[in-house]
């Protein structure tokens, strides 16, 4: 028995004709699905049980088939193994991406999907009748262009994808037409990332880039796009992009005006305001404009359609990045003389939807939504998630509509952001600025960018569902503290932060560990491993629950070899399991489907926190937060929908040994974490060298009202390099009641009294003005730091430099002076190390990373 899959796609389509939010689909190409019968004959239709991403097909290897399974409840199970015919409670609808049947599904991802509920009565044995159907369909743009690497290297190449099923390519302009000519790629230094997702620069080479739209003339479209403008560009004349379809309907658009396709017509300009700087609008100064320099931009064309008898050409070209030129050969438009080489827009563009339809305002919103919490962006409007429902309420939380941002997953939009940040950052760490990028010094390996001051997002490996949000905006209050007491917090910043999430909190919250000659204990998710036998294994008492998953320890004196795997329910090495075996000395050899590499790949030391992350199909290693590449392995595709364990072995060793700050990730929920920055200077104050002990405070009744009753969380980690204090496993909700909670920053003082209420403290605002900084000299040469000294009173000091076990490797001695003193120190070798200033009062340390290549 088969199925031809495109006359159930046509049947989707005729029964949401008629409604505003849909828009009926060109039928996607037809697979057949072949079933193998188990037991007496059933009736089967695809739709009840098979659930199809929009717009990508199937195809069966030669020699196998698409093979479906029946058991009698008319359930599948949630991607079963080939030859899976249990029935286990928990079964649903069948998803794309594992195997099912004989032969893995192939192309699945990246777009919106059907979604159905479909009642069924039994009339008979073995028969059955519908009796209630609910589908919804969602539009799917002509063209869906995202910035993506082009290798598994994300320092290297850059390009723009179509995720659609055009599969349209971005190429340089080409003489011969839009269809030939090369892939436009750029390398990482073009690019920036906006809330950790990239964006290339389309404008770096002057010529222009093409794209041939297949399927339609966009006689009538959508376009969304997201511009960043590159710091100080803010000229108003500038070609943004063209639309060529149909003959003479084309039309130019600028950052001022949109040019029509007819030389008769004169353009049509914004007034004042512009596409991206609006002069009187909500950015009253230059300042403002930098901060929001990152916008949405939304246009709609409209045209009357050609019912002539040639009908009207069924492809479009879409131009921009580079110069605009009147001579290109597929302008189907006369564009005026005065357009020759018009000089392109200069920013970033991560990503462009294009519909070849005019949006609904809630499609639209949808979108726009999408794009907003993904780049870190602020709309002006309500937040709809996927299926239209309202995530952040614009009016009832406008006291908190301040710098929007939020993590979540949504899988019909292809997003999953894990950890947020806004783009509207504040003075002077304007987002469109080089050093400003969301990761630290640039490099997409890094973790988040010391130039951040805020981010929060979700423990390592710590997955969300389909359909979770966490969005969060601030009341625009000052990040100076204001004297109170609270649960015995003494200052506490005004500025606040609503989280608004319908995540639910799950339970057991503690790993349960089979161990053997090991003891294991956790306290607040930090556990302690020590060895009571000549060998010791942990093994975790339950698979991950996602793709993902993490451990990570603090080194101590190594007393012998351990190993850190991903992998099989097994306290031995199976060839099931991916992992890292560290020797005595501190070697780390890789460990892939159970065989470990012959050559080292790192060395770590005493005092170092060592990373062991799965993402997905990829496994790393990360030591004092920075990842290295040369440690990653592809997990096997025929293992990756394998169940994974954690396992940590502790190899024979005739001395007990232990492994401390154990932290998990992907087992059980473990929260999330935030992230506060000290080195802004209005944030100074939390510096934990500073006088004081810094807290995370939780309101957990929505209101801001923060008492004696509101929730506290200690500093957990403190990354030097990064000026950043961590607070882990933050937990919004009680269990199970998805809300709006309130958070904010306090400080509890070392002293006995503070000084007058809501009056500054001289002793902190002077040590606040003292510059004492640690950089690197150039952030593409981590060999080489620059400490920058300065104090507001003059006083002699002194540059150490250590290393981890202590030993000073060199010292600099400063004269007292009003101004300030720049010394550059070269590290000796790749490794960790620590610089310490002194002066006669005061000292600071920084942890520093060098890498030599």
């Amino acid at each position: 028995m088969a199925i031809q899959y495109k006359r159930l796609l046509i049947w989707h389509i005729l029964l949401c004709c008629g409604t505003g939010l849909i828009q009926a689909q060109t039928a996607q190409p037809s697979f057949e699905l072949g079933i193998k019968m188990t037991g007496s004959t059933k009736a089967y239709i695809a739709r009840d049980y098979i659930r199809l991403i929009n717009g990508f097909s199937y195809k069966a290897t030669p020699g196998n088939t698409f093979s479906a399974k029946i058991d009698p409840n008319l359930v599948f199970n949630y991607n079963p193994a080939p030859g899976d015919v249990s029935v286990t409670p928990g079964d649903t609808v069948y998803t794309p991406g594992g195997t099912f049947g004989s032969d893995p599904v192939k192309n699945i991802g990246g777009l919106m999907a059907f979604t159905s509920t479909t009642t069924r009565s039994a009339t008979g044995e073995n028969t059955f009748t519908d009796v209630a159907i609910r589908d919804t369909s969602y539009v799917i743009p002509v063209l869906w262009f995202k910035t993506v690497p082009t290798s598994s290297n994300l320092n290297g190449y850059y390009r723009w994808k179509d995720v659609s099923p055009s599969q349209a390519v971005l190429r340089k302009y080409d003489s011969r037409g839009a269809a030939y000519g090369d892939e436009y790629t750029v390398t990482r230094d073009k690019v920036r990332t906006f809330n950790f997702n990239p964006a290339m620069d389309l404008g770096y080479e002057s010529v222009s880039k093409e794209i041939l739209v297949p399927g339609t003339n966009l006689t009538h479209a959508t376009i969304i796009g997201v511009w960043g403008t590159k710091e100080n560009d803010w000229t108003a004349y500038k070609f943004m992009f063209a639309v060529n379809g149909r003959k003479n309907a084309g039309i130019l658009f600028s950052k001022s005006s949109v040019i029509p396709g007819d030389t008769t017509q004169t353009a049509l300009a914004y007034g004042t305001r512009n596409f991206l700087y609006q002069a009187n609008g909500i950015e009253v100064s230059e300042t403002k404009f930098h901060e929001r320099a990152l916008r949405i931009g939304t246009y709609y064309k409209v045209n009357t359609p050609d019912n002539t008898v040639w009908g009207e050409p069924q492809k479009a070209v879409l131009t921009l990045g580079g110069n605009f030129q009147t001579s290109d050969v597929n302008n189907t438009t006369a564009f005026k003389s005065q357009w020759n080489n018009f000089e392109g827009f200069k920013g970033f563009t991560p990503e462009l939807l294009v519909f070849d339809r005019v949006l609904s305002p809630t499609e639209n919103s949808i979108f726009e939504s999408y794009l907003a919490l993904k780049y870190g962006l602020t709309l002006n409007k309500s937040y709809l998630s996927a299926n239209g429902n309202v995530i952040w309420d614009y009016k009832t939380d406008s006291i908190y509509s301040n710098r929007i941002t939020g993590y979540g997953r949504e899988d019909r939009l292809g997003f999953n952001q894990k950890m947020a940040t806004t783009s509207y950052e504040e003075t002077p760490n304007f987002s469109e600025l080089l050093a400003n990028d969301s990761y630290d010094l640039n490099d997409s390996y890094n973790l988040s960018s010391r130039n951040r001051l805020l981010v929060v997002g979700r423990q390592p490996a710590n997955p969300m569902t389909n359909g979770e949000y966490a969005v969060m905006g601030d009341n625009d209050g000052a990040l100076s503290l204001a004297a109170t007491s609270i649960n015995g917090v003494d200052s506490v910043m005004i500025r606040k932060w609503l989280v608004n999430t319908n995540m639910q909190q799950t339970l057991p919250r503690v790993l349960g560990w089979n161990t053997s000659g090991a003891t294991y204990a956790e306290t607040d998710f930090i556990g302690r491993i020590t060895k009571t036998q000549s060998s010791g294994s942990l093994v975790t008492s339950t698979p991950l629950s996602s793709n993902d998953g993490y451990l990570a320890w603090m080194v101590g004196v190594q007393q012998g070899p351990v190993t850190v795997k991903f992998g099989a329910n097994s306290s031995t090495i199976t060839t099931d399991d991916y992992g890292f075996k560290i020797s005595a000395t501190g070697d780390v050899y890789t460990i892939k489907q159970g065989i470990q590499s012959s050559n080292r790949v790192y060395s770590v030391s005493s005092g170092q926190r060592v990373e062991v992350e799965k993402s997905s199909s990829i496994l790393y290693l990360r030591v004092n937060g920075v990842r290295y590449k040369n440690t990653e392995m592809i997990i096997n595709p025929a293992d990756q929908a394998k169940s994974y364990f954690g396992a940590i072995l502790l190899d024979e060793n005739t001395n007990d040994s232990t492994m401390i700050a154990l932290r998990h990730g992907g087992f059980v929920d473990t929260g999330n974490r935030i992230e506060l920055s000290y080195l802004n200077p209005k944030t100074a104050r939390f510096n934990p060298y500073k006088k004081g002990i810094a807290y995370l405070l939780v309101d957990r009744t929505g209101t801001g009202s923060f008492s004696t009753n509101t929730e506290r969380y200690p500093v957990t980690d403190v990354d030097e390099t990064r000026s950043k204090i961590i607070f882990n496993n933050v937990f919004w909700d009680p269990v199970n009641n998805g809300k709006k909670a309130v958070f904010t920053f306090g400080v509890q003082k070392t002293t006995s009294s503070l000084r007058s209420a809501m009056a500054p403290d001289q002793n902190d605002e002077d040590e606040a003005s003292n510059h004492l900084s640690v950089y690197y000299k150039d952030i593409k040469d981590l060999t080489t730091v620059t400490v920058n000294v300065q104090f507001v009173k003059p006083s002699p000091s002194t540059i150490y430099l250590f290393d981890l076990s202590g030993s000073c490797l060199s010292r600099t001695e400063l004269a007292a002076s009003k101004e300030a003193q720049i010394t550059d120190i070269r590290l000796p070798g790749s490794g960790v190390y620590v610089v310490k200033i002194r002066s006669n009062d005061k000292e600071i340390t920084r942890k520093v990373v060098s890498v030599y290549k």
